[in-house]
């Protein structure tokens, strides 16, 4: 790929200040892992890069004008953030090679949306099998997504309960699989904690605080649970079941394992703490 354009160039080229490659969505559909393995092999580029796959042609995406300190700033600052602050899953170019080389898990990106000129979204995550692009989660569903496959630090989700809603802050998760056999059961365990920052009742009372914490387990049990049985039906397995029952099991047979992924039972165990706020009474 670089050598190509080389002989093309009266100058070198340098690729050491790469900091996001993009990929458009029809290059991604039918495999561009070739280009990302060539992207990891060269010494000048660093395994921090950002990885990242746009709807429709990465060219219409990169001929916008976001921010004040260019387009490439401004689309890495914005994955910066959501991976941080918001519901993006951690990945770069060493994760997502990582992911995709090992047997028992399948890798995912995130998929960039240009809505104007000036603006960018981040619509979703892409997930991957055999180099192609199987499913798309969208942005509703972004939240239970990285409860799955990573941990909040900091985040932030609205939860309804009766008439009002809350707007609970600074969410701080991490999740626990367990493999049982005979029969094979995955249990995933999710721990939450959070504040409540926002309320449209009159008080967050310790009953409010109660009833949020119930419906909040009551949300990610349900939702989690519809995600992995539609990953199972699509035999994608981005949490990576198949990569902990290799680990766990000897002469583990991954063409069976493709077969059994798709009718284990999941459980899912969700746990939520909303931590004091100085609403509560």
């Amino acid at each position: 790929m670089l050598t190509d354009l080389e002989r093309r160039s009266s100058d070198p080229l340098v690729t050491g200040g790469v900091g996001v490659v993009l990929f458009g969505e029809e290059l991604a559909k039918h495999g561009f892992v070739k280009l990302v393995d060539s992207l990891q092999r060269d010494p000048n580029i660093g395994s921090r890069l950002f990885v990242a796959i746009t709807e429709g042609k990465a060219e219409d995406v990169l001929n916008g004008n976001y921010g004040f300190e260019g387009n490439s700033t401004y689309i890495r600052d914005l994955l910066t953030h959501n991976m941080k602050n918001r519901d993006i899953p951690k990945v770069n170019l060493h994760l997502f090679a990582s992911f995709y080389a090992e047997e028992g898990r399948d890798a995912y990106l995130p998929v960039l949306e240009k809505v104007n000129d000036i603006d960018l979204n981040i619509s979703g995550m892409a997930i991957f099998k055999n180099n192609k692009i199987v499913k798309k989660v969208d942005e509703k569903n972004l939240f239970h997504f990285k409860l799955l496959v990573d941990k909040y630090s900091e985040g932030t989700k609205t939860v309804e309960i009766g008439k009002n809603n809350a707007v609970v802050r600074s969410i701080h998760s991490k999740n626990k699989i367990k493999i049982k056999k005979n029969p094979l059961e995955a249990i995933v365990y999710i721990k939450v904690n959070a504040i409540v920052r926002e309320y449209s009742g009159r008080k967050v009372t310790t009953k409010v605080v109660k009833r949020l914490e119930k419906q909040m387990e009551e949300d990610i049990k349900k939702e989690c649970l519809h995600m992995l049985k539609d990953f199972q039906r699509h035999g994608i397995d981005p949490v990576g079941f198949g990569l902990r029952v290799k680990n766990n099991t000897r002469g583990f047979d991954f063409n069976k394992w493709k077969d059994e992924y798709k009718t284990m039972k999941i459980k899912i165990i969700p746990k939520v703490t909303i931590m004091e706020s100085g609403t509560v009474q």
